[in-house]
């Protein structure tokens, strides 16, 4: 693996990790978590203690996949859904273009589905 690509891993992993837990503002130099930084707030608090655990990530040229977790307690209204007080955890799978060091496109994919599950607002089917 070369050193550049290794450098956009560690780039992503302290960037999500912001994300979870930091200073939005630190993401402003990167134009693709755009839309990440309008809608992270609300995430953030409804689940003030969310925590990221990285599974695993790859990554070929510009382009850096991550699979994590994200963990909390939903302590506080979110999304129009009053506090539960339950524990969730749920999974979210990125791919983002990294060009000079600066995030340039974000697209993820969140466990929005089992998340809701866990919260009681959607059924849980048959298991």
């Amino acid at each position: 693996m070369n050193e550049q690509t290794e450098s956009n891993k560690q780039l992503l992993q302290r960037l999500t990790r912001i994300i979870v837990e930091g200073d939005l503002d630190d993401l402003a130099e990167h134009p693709g978590y755009y839309e990440t930084r309008r809608r992270i707030p609300a995430l953030r608090s409804g689940f003030p203690d969310l925590k990221v655990t990285f599974e695993s990530q790859v990554a070929e040229g510009e382009l850096v996949c991550t699979h994590a977790w994200f963990s909390g307690t939903h302590s506080a209204q979110w999304m129009g859904i009053p506090a539960t007080g339950k524990q969730v955890r749920f999974q979210n799978v990125s791919i983002d273009r990294v060009v000079g060091g600066k995030v340039v496109q974000h697209n993820a994919e969140s466990g929005w589905l089992s998340l809701l599950m866990a919260l009681e607002v959607l059924p849980l089917g048959d298991r």
